[in-house]
């Protein structure tokens, strides 16, 4: 048996990986785990012109634990990404994942999800007690006009039209085979903007590229060299296979929000060690040449996606 954190345990059996997921100490109602549970069930009824679904069928809760099986085939794609030279075949990797995105997308949920965002001043009251020194350092960090922009952002998200969102997408939460991918881990799933997803994957990503340098030594404080050309061919290849077509706005909006997931890695990244490391640092300054040249970084990636 495997240990994936601290509540997610892995058994091999012999036609399928079982995967265990217990709730959180605090959701002492199941009140997470069971709309984990209701956005799975929905999301296995959605298929691909393939008849594949977006989430694997086999899922039950009991117990105060949520238990999935996957059959063997599928397997995360992180950890290719870590690598410090992507595989071969990664390209087709991201492909498949756009368009089951983009199947998913064009359903709808009726209750809302709860995705990640970073904090920023003002810190909302509730939050104040509980914010880390890290994520206090990653705001200092930031001058004035990104945090007015990124405020901006989140409203211009808000106004959004709202569809089925998994709430959660980083790399680490799909799984692929040669022809498919499915997503696990919806416990942030629901209605909400598409953006979310789409940026999700963008900045986890990136925070993997540049994780699997940091790791190597390779990098240190800067950007790594290379880094943005594996960016525009991950995001021409997501953005083309699940067909975002989209005006000038909405592509520099979804730059803006890439930002404010890469702000809300750095704020986890600096919460868990020394707020002075490189990868936070990193993606810090990934967020705030994000938000300044959201413009001129949307043209290219557009571009490229065509």
């Amino acid at each position: 048996m495997e240990r994936m954190g601290s509540r997610v345990t892995v058994s091999d059996e012999k036609e399928f990986k079982r995967y265990v997921k217990t709730a959180r100490g605090f959701d002492k109602e199941q009140r997470l785990l069971n709309r984990e549970f209701q956005a799975m069930q929905a999301a296995a009824e959605i298929l691909d012109e393939a008849g594949n679904p977006v989430a694997l069928p086999s899922t039950r809760i009991l117990d105060n634990q949520i238990t999935m099986e996957t059959p063997h085939g599928y397997s995360s794609p992180i950890k290719d990404f870590f690598d410090r030279d992507l595989p071969t075949d990664w390209r087709g990797q991201v492909s498949l994942i756009g368009k089951k995105l983009a199947i998913l997308h064009r359903a709808s949920i009726d209750f809302g999800a709860e995705p990640e965002s970073p904090i920023l001043y003002p810190i909302p009251a509730h939050l104040f007690m509980h914010i880390t020194d890290g994520a206090l350092w990653t705001l200092k960090q930031l001058p004035k006009q990104v945090h007015e922009t990124l405020k901006r952002t989140i409203t211009q998200l808000q106004e959004m039209e709202s569809v089925f969102i998994h709430g959660d997408l980083s790399i680490d939460n799909v799984l692929t085979t040669e022809h498919d991918a499915v997503f696990i881990d919806w416990e942030l799933a629901g209605a909400g903007p598409n953006l979310h997803d789409i940026s999700s994957l963008m900045a986890s990503f990136l925070a993997s590229r540049v994780r699997a340098q940091t790791a190597r030594g390779t990098v240190r404080t800067s950007v790594p060299a290379g880094l943005m050309g594996e960016f525009k061919e991950f995001t021409a290849h997501l953005l083309g296979a699940y067909g975002f077509a989209s005006d000038t706005d909405e592509a520099v909006l979804l730059v803006r929000v890439v930002a404010l997931k890469l702000l809300a890695r750095s704020q986890v990244v600096a919460a868990a060690s020394v707020p002075q490391t490189a990868l936070a640092t990193v993606l810090l300054r990934m967020t705030i040449n994000m938000t300044a040249n959201a413009t001129a970084i949307s043209k290219g990636l557009m571009r490229d996606a065509k």
